[in-house]
């Protein structure tokens, strides 16, 4: 099959994930860790109840979500242990591929943000060994052969909270055909772009958010891990999203980078309305509009997705707290720097190639290959960055010359007083304008993070803020930054 997503391979998860398919997905190579690291990225973004009471863990498959989930609960030290998981999925064999606990070994992923642990600071870095999360599924743990796309077999109220990884696209709907938008709605912007006419009916998606709705307590949260179709990830982003809305979930979608590379996970992360009591209602939509104001903070990390946001922001907004912790926000911060790295020194060639700097034999050809290796956003941002930089560099390099000129008073007063009569040597003259060096501009960016941030977290125009058409899997893929 290739590359192609397995919900695009079979009508349903069912005739996909067959018994032999289920095999080599298991066998796959690091196939557990990366679902582990899938599952605490949503556990932690969501902010998913950890103490006693029910927690849905939607395509649950073999229960490794479920696991992980229970050891990082464990690991939070909640009072009465772990909730009760109960793992829904539609695929038999899926079902009955039960994790065991040789499998998972040395698995460790880290914990939860600020977990309850005695004497544990909210800056230490601690890992959690998932294989802990097996005698709790022995305890603590339940398996429901259940169609997602069907309403789910739950009374009223049960659940404290929903947990999914990798399950949510198989009931997206794809992308109506032109014709069926109208011109009108083309011009009306992010309106235009959440109504039924621009995304369809998800007649599914609707569904099961409904249940949900009905199953949770009042204020459960959600953390939906799920991946948008190949091509139109904003689509996918926008149609998960405006289907929690619309049956009264607070959701945003949020990026995060859980694995090592810079592969971008999507994790739907909403909060089922209070109990229904008018006043309290209204002031929590109120407060929500107030927060998103119609739109998610835009990121350059996010792009072509301008229907989410990035975890870093997501954190910021927020605020301090049990949901602000120390090693997850440099970890998150190191992601920006990175991307504003490598932007920065495209700018850099980018203004080299345009003649202010660079030898006039290569301008052109230079200038060429960026422009054609770099999407037109990455340009109008590399040139942003570098433009910003300039500006702080040279009051950098100023702070390091005083610097400099202090150590070297330090030692003449310390020379003796023969060497101190000696006529200082003239230091030797350098170039009018050196360029940066790759640690230097690093170091830079470090130190000026939150005015680095500035850029990376604003478009560049009005055109990059607004949803994009589908690009193509390529395209897309290029904007991996």
């Amino acid at each position: 099959l290739g590359n192609l997503q397995p919900e695009n391979a079979g009508d349903k998860p069912a005739d996909y994930w067959r018994a032999g398919e289920v095999r080599r997905y298991h066998m796959a190579p690091k196939a557990a860790r990366l679902q582990a690291e899938l599952t605490q990225s949503a556990a932690s973004l969501g902010g998913l109840h950890r103490g006693p009471g029910i927690v849905l863990d939607l395509g649950a498959g073999g229960g490794l979500s479920s696991l992980t989930f229970q050891a990082l609960a464990a690991d939070s030290s909640a009072v009465g242990g772990p909730p009760f998981v109960i793992g829904l999925d539609a695929s038999p064999a899926m079902l009955a591929a039960v994790s065991k606990e040789k499998d998972l070994a040395g698995i460790r992923i880290p914990s939860l943000p600020c977990a309850a642990v005695p004497g544990a600071r909210e800056d230490d870095a601690r890992l959690v060994d998932i294989a802990i999360g097996v005698q709790w599924q022995r305890q603590r743990y339940d398996r429901v052969l259940a169609d997602l796309a069907q309403p789910l077999p739950f009374r009223s109220g049960i659940a404290d909270g929903v947990l999914s990884v990798s399950a949510v696209q198989w009931l997206l709907d794809g992308r109506p055909e032109p014709s069926s938008v109208s011109a009108q709605a083309t011009d009306q912007g992010e309106q235009a772009a959440s109504s039924t006419s621009l995304l369809g009916p998800q007649t599914r998606l609707r569904r099961l958010f409904r249940c949900l709705r009905q199953a949770s307590v009042p204020c459960a949260r959600m953390a939906l891990q799920f991946y948008p179709p190949k091509g139109d990830h904003d689509f996918g982003a926008r149609a998960v999203v405006d289907a929690s809305r619309a049956e009264g979930f607070d959701a945003d979608v949020v990026l995060d980078f859980p694995h090592r590379g810079t592969a971008k996970k999507w994790v739907l992360v909403a909060q089922a309305p209070p109990a229904l009591d008018v006043d309290s209602r209204n002031f929590e939509v109120s407060k929500s509009s107030l927060r998103r104001q119609g739109q998610p903070a835009w990121c350059a990390l996010c792009w072509p997705v301008v229907a989410g946001c990035c975890a870093l922001q997501a954190r910021c907004t927020a605020g301090a707290g049990d949901s602000d912790d120390a090693a997850v926000r440099a970890r998150l911060e190191q992601q920006h720097v990175e991307v504003a790295l490598r932007l920065a020194r495209c700018g850099r060639r980018l203004r080299e190639a345009r003649g202010e700097l660079g030898a006039a034999g290569k301008s052109s050809e230079i200038r060429e290959r960026l422009e054609r290796e770099l999407h037109p956003l990455q340009r109008a941002l590399a040139t942003a960055l570098d433009d910003a930089l300039q500006a702080m560099l040279p009051r950098q390099q100023l702070e390091d010359e005083v610097l400099e000129d202090s150590s070297a008073k330090k030692r003449r007063l310390l020379s003796n007083s023969a060497s101190a009569e000696q006529p200082e040597a003239e230091p030797p003259a350098g170039p009018e304008e050196a360029a940066p060096t790759k640690t230097q501009l690093r170091s830079t960016i470090m130190e000026r993070l939150q005015d680095v941030l500035a850029v990376i977290h604003r478009a560049p125009s009005e055109q990059w803020a607004l949803p994009p058409p589908p690009l193509g899997s390529e395209a897309e893929d290029k904007l991996y930054f």
